[in-house]
């Protein structure tokens, strides 16, 4: 009953929400329209729908008021769990994080050794975010070149803004079948991003997405810092990935956003060949709930990882003890939080809602304190 009654009281704050967002385009429209002034406000409603104003409307202002109506819904929404958690009812929570939509001001002086920086991936043309990525990127370090491996567009005169704030521009062709998961798309834009990085002499290289930011002004510092003082703790140098998205209980799903590591081992990483097979080719069906059957499949981070680690002739096998050996060996994992990671789909929400429940034993990523401790374990068998 009280879980019913939550979910109406949600209902309700988004239909009234969607009340004050119409008020506010009646508004907006009553000023500018002369022949709507005169009417009733049934009237003037009328007008403005009859005229479809909606699809002409102020974007920004609307984005703004949707903004501060979500946040009015979240404290609400937060405000009614609280007081339903006090009774030990078995609720779920969301736990929210706000980020700036571009990179602060960087007022480091780091030197930084020769790094590039790899944007892959398409093009959001759309409030050109992709753009003020890469412009963000570029004010914020301007010593450091920056790739931007994509595909065509029909504005061709588009890529010009990015030349320039001197960014290179790979424009890529689209391979023939998109795999699963549309893997070879990434492969083909990474890797040919990547080759253009040590054309320029980069030695490491940070790869991340055309629709991801940091909101971290010294984010690129971090990860130099992190590398250099890791590397030396391992018999080989490793790859920096981030804990969102690398799974705790699918073997070998490490994320493959953000990357930072010696460009060498990121060539290597992203060089496996393409993924040709198609739904029916798998061993178990695509959607397997069952973890280990899901990474049995090799679908796309899995089969950047296998690969990666079958060219180095490291032998794996689909346990948990053999995926965390590995990720403790080859790989370093940090929060993304401490990079003020930004994901475009979540733009109000600092990466996806964090959703915690009674029943699950923590948080489904494996986070840096997880990491490490399989790096304890795995130096305390070595000795």
């Amino acid at each position: 009953m009280i879980r019913h009654r939550l979910n109406i009281d949600l209902f309700c704050i988004r239909f009234q929400s969607l009340l004050f967002i119409a008020d506010i385009t009646i508004f907006l429209r009553t000023i500018n329209e002369r022949d709507c002034t005169s009417k009733t406000y049934i009237q003037r409603y009328d007008c403005i729908m009859s005229t479809n104003f909606l699809k002409n409307e102020p974007r920004k202002i609307l984005r703004r008021v949707r903004h501060l109506l979500w946040l009015l819904e979240i404290r609400i929404a937060h405000s009614l769990q609280k007081q339903l958690s006090r009774r030990n009812l078995n609720l779920s929570f969301q736990v929210s994080r706000y980020r700036p939509r571009t990179t602060l001001s960087s007022s480091n002086s780091l030197s930084l050794p020769r790094v590039g920086i790899v944007v892959q991936g398409p093009l959001l043309v759309r409030g050109d975010l992709t753009l003020k990525i890469c412009e963000s990127l570029a004010s914020n370090y301007p010593s450091v070149p920056i790739i931007l491996s994509t595909w065509p567009i029909a504005d061709k005169s588009y890529f010009e803004r990015f030349r320039d704030l001197g960014i290179k521009v790979q424009i890529c062709t689209p391979p023939t079948y998109p795999g699963l998961g549309n893997i070879n798309l990434q492969i083909t834009t990474t890797k040919e991003g990547i080759e253009i990085a040590q054309k320029l002499g980069c030695e490491f290289v940070l790869k991340m997405r055309t629709d991801t930011w940091f909101s971290e002004s010294d984010f690129l510092d971090y990860l130099c810092e992190e590398f250099l003082l890791e590397s030396s703790r391992y018999e080989c140098e490793p790859i920096i990935v981030t804990s969102f998205n690398t799974s705790k209980v699918r073997e070998f799903s490490i994320n493959d956003q953000i990357q930072f590591g010696r460009i060498s081992n990121l060539m290597l990483f992203w060089n496996p060949p393409l993924d040709m097979r198609s739904e029916e080719d798998l061993p178990f069906p695509l959607n397997s709930e069952e973890p280990t059957k899901h990474s049995q499949n090799r679908l796309a981070e899995v089969w950047l990882v296998t690969h990666y680690l079958e060219s180095q002739r490291i032998n794996y096998e689909f346990t948990q003890q053999s995926y965390l050996e590995v990720i403790a060996k080859y790989f370093v994992v940090i929060d993304e939080s401490i990079l003020g990671m930004v994901w475009h789909k979540a733009v109000l929400r600092d990466m996806r809602t964090l959703r915690y429940q009674r029943k699950l034993s923590g948080n489904p990523n494996l986070l840096r304190s997880d990491w490490m401790k399989a790096r304890r374990i795995l130096l305390k068998g070595e000795k």
